[in-house]
Protein backbone atom coordinates (compact mmCIF):
# COMPACT_ATOMS: atom_id res chain seq x y z
CA UNK A 1 0.00 0.00 0.00
CA UNK A 2 2.67 2.65 0.72
CA UNK A 3 4.44 2.04 -2.52
CA UNK A 4 1.23 2.82 -4.73
CA UNK A 5 0.91 5.70 -2.40
CA UNK A 6 4.94 6.33 -3.25
CA UNK A 7 4.27 5.80 -6.69
CA UNK A 8 1.52 8.25 -6.95
CA UNK A 9 3.56 10.65 -4.98
CA UNK A 10 6.95 10.87 -7.02
CA UNK A 11 5.07 11.52 -10.09
CA UNK A 12 5.11 15.09 -9.41
CA UNK A 13 7.64 15.37 -6.18
CA UNK A 14 10.54 17.90 -6.78
CA UNK A 15 13.72 16.07 -7.85
CA UNK A 16 15.25 16.51 -4.66
CA UNK A 17 12.41 14.92 -2.50
CA UNK A 18 11.67 12.09 -5.26
CA UNK A 19 15.40 10.88 -4.71
CA UNK A 20 15.56 11.23 -0.83
CA UNK A 21 12.48 9.23 -0.88
CA UNK A 22 14.03 6.92 -3.68
CA UNK A 23 17.12 6.41 -1.61
CA UNK A 24 14.98 5.79 1.39
CA UNK A 25 12.82 3.30 -0.23
CA UNK A 26 16.04 1.20 -1.22
CA UNK A 27 16.92 1.00 2.03
CA UNK A 28 13.80 -0.63 2.62
CA UNK A 29 14.03 -2.91 0.12
CA UNK A 30 17.34 -4.09 1.63
CA UNK A 31 17.39 -3.97 5.26
CA UNK A 32 13.65 -4.14 5.94
CA UNK A 33 11.45 -7.74 6.51
CA UNK A 34 8.81 -6.72 3.96
CA UNK A 35 6.40 -9.07 2.44
CA UNK A 36 6.70 -10.74 -0.76
CA UNK A 37 3.90 -8.51 -1.75
CA UNK A 38 5.77 -5.45 -0.75
CA UNK A 39 9.30 -6.09 -1.45
CA UNK A 40 7.79 -6.87 -5.38
CA UNK A 41 6.22 -3.94 -5.53
CA UNK A 42 9.23 -1.80 -4.35
CA UNK A 43 11.18 -3.31 -7.05
CA UNK A 44 8.77 -2.00 -9.56
CA UNK A 45 9.17 1.30 -8.04
CA UNK A 46 12.62 1.44 -7.79
CA UNK A 47 12.99 0.38 -11.42
CA UNK A 48 10.79 3.37 -12.25
CA UNK A 49 13.26 5.88 -10.32
CA UNK A 50 16.39 4.62 -12.50
CA UNK A 51 17.12 8.14 -14.61
CA UNK A 52 13.85 9.85 -16.02
CA UNK A 53 12.35 12.50 -13.73
CA UNK A 54 8.72 11.17 -14.95
CA UNK A 55 8.50 7.69 -14.38
CA UNK A 56 5.35 7.15 -16.76
CA UNK A 57 8.29 7.69 -19.55
CA UNK A 58 10.92 5.08 -18.31
CA UNK A 59 8.16 2.32 -17.86
CA UNK A 60 6.56 3.34 -21.77
CA UNK A 61 10.82 2.96 -22.17
CA UNK A 62 9.97 -0.76 -20.90
CA UNK A 63 7.18 -1.26 -22.72
CA UNK A 64 7.92 0.30 -26.48
CA UNK A 65 10.84 -2.53 -26.51
CA UNK A 66 10.10 -5.69 -27.90
CA UNK A 67 12.69 -8.09 -25.82
CA UNK A 68 11.97 -11.38 -27.09
CA UNK A 69 12.17 -9.64 -30.81
CA UNK A 70 15.75 -7.88 -29.46
CA UNK A 71 17.23 -11.22 -28.72
CA UNK A 72 16.06 -13.65 -31.44
CA UNK A 73 16.50 -11.08 -34.26
CA UNK A 74 19.28 -8.73 -33.02
CA UNK A 75 21.49 -11.09 -30.06
CA UNK A 76 20.73 -14.20 -32.63
CA UNK A 77 19.09 -15.94 -29.64
CA UNK A 78 22.24 -15.80 -27.71
CA UNK A 79 20.50 -14.24 -24.38
CA UNK A 80 17.71 -14.08 -22.73
CA UNK A 81 15.17 -11.14 -22.78
CA UNK A 82 15.12 -8.56 -19.82
CA UNK A 83 11.78 -7.08 -18.81
CA UNK A 84 13.93 -5.62 -15.32
CA UNK A 85 17.62 -4.64 -14.40
CA UNK A 86 18.09 -7.69 -12.62
CA UNK A 87 19.00 -11.27 -13.93
CA UNK A 88 17.73 -14.41 -12.84
CA UNK A 89 21.38 -15.03 -11.20
CA UNK A 90 21.41 -11.24 -9.47
CA UNK A 91 20.45 -11.46 -5.54
CA UNK A 92 17.18 -9.90 -5.24
CA UNK A 93 16.06 -11.12 -8.77
CA UNK A 94 12.10 -11.63 -8.47
CA UNK A 95 10.46 -13.44 -11.51
CA UNK A 96 7.37 -11.55 -10.53
CA UNK A 97 9.41 -8.36 -11.01
CA UNK A 98 10.72 -9.77 -14.13
CA UNK A 99 7.28 -10.20 -15.78
CA UNK A 100 6.40 -6.68 -15.10
CA UNK A 101 7.15 -4.82 -18.44
CA UNK A 102 6.42 -7.57 -21.42
CA UNK A 103 6.01 -5.80 -24.87
CA UNK A 104 3.11 -3.28 -25.10
CA UNK A 105 3.61 -0.32 -27.80
CA UNK A 106 -0.32 0.50 -26.71
CA UNK A 107 0.62 1.13 -23.08
CA UNK A 108 4.00 2.95 -24.40
CA UNK A 109 1.63 4.89 -25.93
CA UNK A 110 -0.79 5.38 -23.08
CA UNK A 111 1.71 5.95 -20.65
CA UNK A 112 3.69 8.69 -22.98
CA UNK A 113 0.07 10.59 -23.19
CA UNK A 114 -0.42 10.55 -19.65
CA UNK A 115 3.04 11.80 -18.99
CA UNK A 116 1.71 14.74 -21.38
CA UNK A 117 3.99 14.28 -24.47
CA UNK A 118 2.08 14.63 -27.46
CA UNK A 119 2.49 12.82 -30.67
CA UNK A 120 3.65 15.90 -32.98
CA UNK A 121 4.91 15.88 -36.54
CA UNK A 122 6.84 13.33 -38.31
CA UNK A 123 5.93 10.76 -35.44
CA UNK A 124 7.45 12.77 -32.83
CA UNK A 125 6.34 13.55 -29.50
CA UNK A 126 6.35 17.04 -27.93
CA UNK A 127 6.12 18.82 -24.34
CA UNK A 128 6.22 22.37 -24.08
CA UNK A 129 7.67 23.16 -27.49
CA UNK A 130 10.43 20.10 -26.46
CA UNK A 131 10.79 17.05 -28.87
CA UNK A 132 11.20 13.43 -26.62
CA UNK A 133 14.85 13.09 -26.98
CA UNK A 134 17.07 10.30 -26.04
CA UNK A 135 20.91 11.02 -26.56
CA UNK A 136 22.16 7.36 -26.66
CA UNK A 137 26.17 7.14 -26.19
CA UNK A 138 28.24 3.57 -26.92
CA UNK A 139 31.37 2.16 -26.22
CA UNK A 140 33.27 1.91 -29.45
CA UNK A 141 34.08 -1.65 -30.34
CA UNK A 142 31.93 -3.30 -27.62
CA UNK A 143 29.10 -4.87 -30.05
CA UNK A 144 26.26 -2.62 -29.09
CA UNK A 145 25.70 -0.25 -32.30
CA UNK A 146 23.05 -2.88 -33.60
CA UNK A 147 20.96 -3.34 -30.58
CA UNK A 148 21.29 0.19 -29.70
CA UNK A 149 20.00 0.46 -33.35
CA UNK A 150 17.25 -1.67 -32.76
CA UNK A 151 16.25 -0.36 -29.10
CA UNK A 152 16.18 3.56 -30.80
CA UNK A 153 13.93 2.35 -33.58
CA UNK A 154 11.36 0.62 -31.27
CA UNK A 155 11.47 3.97 -29.35
CA UNK A 156 10.94 5.58 -32.28
CA UNK A 157 7.31 3.88 -32.75
CA UNK A 158 6.29 5.21 -30.31
CA UNK A 159 7.46 8.97 -30.37
CA UNK A 160 10.66 9.28 -29.40
CA UNK A 161 13.50 11.01 -31.21
CA UNK A 162 17.36 9.76 -30.74
CA UNK A 163 20.92 9.99 -31.45
CA UNK A 164 23.45 7.66 -31.09
CA UNK A 165 27.35 8.23 -30.39
CA UNK A 166 29.71 5.87 -30.46
CA UNK A 167 32.56 7.30 -28.39
CA UNK A 168 35.84 5.58 -27.77
CA UNK A 169 36.05 4.56 -23.77
CA UNK A 170 37.84 7.37 -22.31
CA UNK A 171 35.48 9.55 -24.15
CA UNK A 172 32.35 7.58 -23.33
CA UNK A 173 32.92 7.34 -19.93
CA UNK A 174 33.25 11.14 -19.69
CA UNK A 175 30.08 11.61 -21.06
CA UNK A 176 28.31 9.26 -18.88
CA UNK A 177 29.96 11.39 -15.83
CA UNK A 178 29.06 14.16 -17.34
CA UNK A 179 25.43 12.71 -17.29
CA UNK A 180 25.30 13.79 -21.22
CA UNK A 181 23.50 10.86 -21.81
CA UNK A 182 19.82 8.78 -21.63
CA UNK A 183 20.67 5.76 -22.40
Amino acid sequence: MIVRQFISWIRTAPAGERAEATRALARAWLISDLTAEDRTAAEGALLMQLDDPSPLVRQAIQYAVNQEKLVKDVLFGVDVAAHSVLTPITPGYSKQSAEMYSYNPTKANDLLSQAGWKMGSGGVRTKNGEKLFLNVILFSNAGFELPAQFVTSELSAVGFSSKTAVQPFATAQASFNGGLHNL
